[in-house]
Parts: C-alpha cells; structure tokens; sequence
C-alpha cells in the first residue's frame, strides 16, 4: 500500500474517457458469505483508501491492489449494484455471483467521502441519461 500513498493511482487511462470526478477516501470493505478462489470468509471487515472515479464511461472504486468496482454505466450488472449512503459514508453493496461465475456472497464498499450525497447524486444521474 505505500506505493499508492507516494504516487497515487495512474489516472491516464481515465482521462481519456473524459475523467468527471476523482476523489481518495477512506473507507471500508466488509465480506459476507463470500467465496472466491483462494479465499472464504462468512463476514469480515477491513479498512482501506479508495479512489472514487466517474468518468463519461463508466464507475470505479480503485482499492490499493487494484479495482474493486469497474462497471460501464451501459454495462446491464450496474443495476444489480446496490449503491446509497450509509450516515455520511457511500456504500456500494455487489453480489459478486453477478461479476464472476467463481465467486459468491457480497462486498459492501464504504467510502467517507467529502460530499457522499452530492456524489450519489451524480451517480444516479450519469447512470439515468448515459445508461
């Protein structure tokens, strides 16, 4: 993780597709009933930085190890994304059945942003008019 606290991610890639908002923030990933690969866990939660971007294309949330969320708006799983404010934090609940076929339970990102509502608020309104 000291890599991304020196440089930060590379945005290159998302400035081309017409980057809308960037912002880091702390937060929180918590496991239910997940199963993935190499890893199980029936609940567990860890603190992470994240790195919320729009961009004209699509949604992601940039953890140190690399994404975490990564849906085009016009990509049909952004409706199966459970995305609302928990308090002062943005919350994203995944099934991850729904992004790989050997993975299940779910994901809940939280990320305490400096205006969570505001930023829900362009979410919804770029998944509306670009979805």
């Amino acid at each position: 993780m000291a890599w991304w606290r020196r440089s930060g991610p590379d945005l290159s890639g998302f400035n081309r597709e017409g980057l809308l908002h960037q912002e880091t923030a702390g937060g929180t990933i918590t496991y239910r009933h997940y199963r993935a690969p190499g890893r199980y866990s029936s609940w567990a939660k860890e603190p992470r930085r994240w790195t919320v971007i729009l961009t004209q294309r699509r949604f992601t949330v940039l953890g140190p190890h690399g994404p975490v969320v990564n849906v085009p708006w016009t990509d049909h799983r952004f409706a199966t994304l459970d995305i609302r404010l928990d308090g002062e934090k943005l919350l994203i609940v995944a099934d991850v059945s729904k992004f790989g076929a050997d993975a299940s339970g779910y994901v809940e990102v939280r990320a305490k942003c400096a205006d969570s509502a505001a930023l829900l608020g362009m979410i919804r309104l770029l998944q509306r008019h670009v979805g």
